[in-house]
């Protein structure tokens, strides 16, 4: 509408053949001659311009008009209106014309359409105005190296991740190469930033072609990754191998965890190994045997302090025990002010006891083979651990969890068995089962008062 505008002003300023312009003309001399024709330059019949040659008419000669002087009065020969102009601008949606009247007037043509040459944009022209709106987001395109248009009707490389070999596009419509930490699977990828070689392996549950794809070194018959705590490594989410996390057993006594939940003893170090809390006040059964290559006499209860105070046990502390079928639980030891320091031990044996580490106080009778044995202060049950040769009933007895199995342990073997850790790191594990928490020693390891602390 601009460019129309314009050239409707530039013609106005223009001289051009008008029927007004050939009218109400005077010459310099004023009225006509004596002789009733025009004088030069003066006012001709009906008040229309005289001359005696058409330079002497007003305006200007052109392509829709020329000027005449017929017989002495001007006028103009116009081109028939709609007859095209040569002075024409391709893509402006104006077409130059005649208008009949000897003027060149720019009529809306819209289909003089303003090609831009950009194949992300439209070529319009509305009413005579032209214009070159963005096409479609996404449709395709060949300029400038691109394939596909953006909002702004530039052909960019891209302006989805589909368009994306790395399914990544950014923000300056660029494809971004794959890598570990773009939010896309991609590259040589088995899931989400993970696996494939490049990237870290896979979690428990996501995509995986092979084991090197998964942290358990495990991927499954379904193409996802499974838990391992077989594999003899420390992945996924363990805490040391093949223990600890959300997958696996809990870690034994002095591997490797995160927090108390990754250890068998449910306490885990500043210095991330599992250890045992402070249990403090309390003496728990931590080796026992029935009987030795002394006989039936070289038995022996031994129990550990795994607190950080001392203990003393006074006549309130008793070891009681009862065989398989017998009714009642009998006194084995009664305590008369023994002191027991933190993570020591007490050892209290039978009549033929024949181990290296010397009683600290005897029994008042033996064990039997197969037995469950109590330290109680007063009325109440401390610690407990029921063990048998074979399967027995040990229903209606005290125990913790489920009975140890000591196969032969009828036979005079040097053997015991064992709270654990055991040895040198202590007897502090106590998850109330037995079966769990012992284990069977070859040669048994009595230890006494006068041996050093374990841990």
């Amino acid at each position: 509408m601009l460019a129309l505008a314009g050239f409707l002003g530039l013609l106005a300023a223009c001289d051009v053949y008008d029927s007004s312009l050939l009218t109400g003309g005077s010459s310099a001399g004023g009225s006509p001659s004596n002789g009733g024709g025009p004088s030069n330059g003066g006012q001709g019949e009906g008040g229309m311009a005289s001359c005696t040659t058409p330079d002497q008419c007003p305006g200007v000669d052109s392509e829709c008009g020329t000027r005449t002087c017929d017989n002495g009065t001007c006028d103009v020969d116009a081109a028939a209106a709609g007859t095209p102009a040569e002075a024409q601008t391709a893509g402006d949606c104006i077409h130059n014309e005649c208008d009949g009247s000897g003027n060149i007037v720019g009529v809306a043509d819209d289909g003089d359409l303003p090609v831009d040459d950009n194949d992300c944009t439209g070529d319009l022209c509305t009413d005579g105005v032209p214009s070159n709106p963005p096409v479609g987001v996404g449709d395709p395109c060949n300029d400038n190296g691109g394939a596909h248009c953006n909002a702004d009707g530039n052909c960019v490389e891209c302006v989805t991740g589909a368009h994306c070999a790395s399914t990544v596009c950014t923000d300056r419509f660029t494809c971004a190469p794959a890598s570990c930490n773009d939010g896309a699977i991609n590259g040589n990828e088995t899931d989400l930033n993970c696996g494939g070689g490049d990237c870290p392996a896979c979690m428990i549950g996501q995509n995986c072609d092979f084991d090197s794809d998964c942290l358990s070194n495990s991927c499954g018959a379904l193409g996802e990754c499974e838990a391992s705590c077989v594999d003899g490594m420390m992945n996924q989410d363990e805490t040391d191998v093949d223990c600890g996390g959300l997958f696996c057993d809990a870690c034994g006594f002095g591997e490797g965890c995160q927090i108390g939940l990754d250890c068998e003893t449910g306490s885990c170090s500043a210095s991330d190994t599992c250890t045992c809390a402070p249990n403090n006040g309390v003496v728990i059964i931590s080796e026992v045997r029935s009987r030795g290559p002394g006989g039936a006499g070289d038995d022996f209860v031994e129990l550990y302090n795994p607190g950080s105070t001392p203990v003393t046990l006074s006549s309130s502390w008793t070891v009681v025990s009862r065989s398989e079928t017998a009714g009642t639980y009998d006194t084995r030891f009664v305590g008369s002010g023994q002191v027991v320091p933190p993570s020591e031990h007490f050892l209290i044996a039978g009549t033929a006891y024949t181990g290296a580490a010397a009683a600290d106080a005897p029994f008042v009778s033996g064990l039997a083979d197969e037995v469950s044995v109590l330290v109680k202060n007063g009325t109440t049950v401390v610690d407990a651990v029921c063990y048998q040769c074979g399967t027995n009933n040990f229903s209606d007895h005290t125990c913790e969890g489920a009975v140890f199995t000591l196969v032969g342990c009828a036979n005079n073997i040097n053997r015991s068995i064992e709270r654990k850790p055991g040895g040198a790191l202590g007897n502090c594990i106590d998850t109330q089962d037995s079966s769990m928490d012992f284990a069977e020693i070859t040669p048994s390891n009595p230890q006494n008062l006068a041996s050093p602390p374990t841990p």
